[in-house]
């Protein structure tokens, strides 16, 4: 056991198993105190909820007879006062919450057309709504303290995936939040960061689920062999949590408001969006405005 994060409260969502777990169990083998939250496992009768989850007591449990200090704490991210209410026991129980990573979410999978409101309103809750509850109500605690560290998992789908439209709309939504919240939180000594995570599923069955959703693209030509091959080979979770702590330690507090895509051994980070093509009808383009039969035959050079 290491005591590289004593003294830190690390609170870690969607951590009842994948990513989240792997994270939540690295943080505490290195000395922090982790609060293990996921969905609880017995829906509330008057919830119309389906969404899926982990087992936050389990992970803790599996934490703690390692030798780690964990807390599970179950909750649905995406109910803004259970939110609240679950920072603040852990406030009033552990002194604070220093670092937070937003890792709860789920994927709803559908072409466009057939994705219902509920579907819809479902994903964006969990994926966008609940990493905005939880930023929301760490931000003030860690302002005041001088200190914290917040880690966004988003997705390479914000950039774009078939059959994905209310997972990687929300994912590209986080993507905005992180920068936001990194500019308006860096005087106050906050980082906020997000990464491109990814894995394997660690449930046998879901990613048998994931290797037949990703043929059925293949055989549709919607990705290509390598591309397919690439999803067959990803790593295991462990493989994400070692840069996902490093942000929260010393060195790594000095990045904020980073993009990372993050692969096993391979760790990319992705640039501020710039223009990749323009085109200048004056010296001063405030000047100029394109007509539309000026853009018929110039508006390839965008492309």
């Amino acid at each position: 056991m290491s005591s590289r994060f004593k003294g830190k409260v690390v609170l870690v969502t969607g951590a009842g198993r994948g990513i989240g777990f792997e994270v939540a169990k690295l943080f505490a083998s290195n000395g922090a105190v982790v609060v293990v939250n996921d969905v609880p496992q017995t829906i509330p009768p008057n919830s119309n909820s389906q969404i899926p989850g982990g087992n936050a007591i389990l992970a803790a449990e599996k934490i703690n007879s390692a030798g780690g200090n964990a807390r599970a704490i179950e909750c649905d991210v995406s109910d803004f006062e259970e939110t609240k209410q679950m920072v603040e026991r852990i406030i009033d129980e552990l002194g604070g919450v220093h670092v937070l990573i937003n890792n709860a979410g789920f994927l709803t999978m559908g072409l466009p057309w057939e994705i219902t409101e509920k579907q819809w309103d479902e994903g964006i809750n969990v994926c966008l709504k609940g990493t905005w509850n939880c930023t929301r109500h760490v931000l003030e605690p860690m302002k005041d303290n001088g200190w914290g560290c917040i880690v966004n998992c988003s997705s390479i789908s914000a950039l774009g995936t078939a059959e994905a439209p209310v997972y990687g709309a929300a994912k590209a939504g986080i993507v905005g939040l992180t920068n936001c919240i990194a500019i308006d939180m860096r005087e106050y000594n906050v980082t906020c960061n997000a990464i491109f995570p990814q894995a394997h599923q660690t449930i046998a069955e879901r990613e048998a689920e994931d290797q037949e959703l990703f043929y059925s693209r293949l055989k549709k030509g919607q990705i290509s062999q390598h591309d397919y091959d690439h999803v067959r080979k990803r790593p295991h979770p462990k493989a994400v949590a070692p840069f996902i702590c490093y942000l929260a330690t010393d060195k790594g507090h000095n990045i904020n408001g980073g993009l990372f895509f993050v692969r096993g051994g391979k760790i990319a980070s992705y640039p501020k969006p710039n223009p990749n093509r323009q085109m200048l009808k004056m010296e001063n383009p405030d000047d100029g405005v394109w007509t539309l039969d000026e853009l018929i035959k110039r508006g390839h050079e965008l492309q």
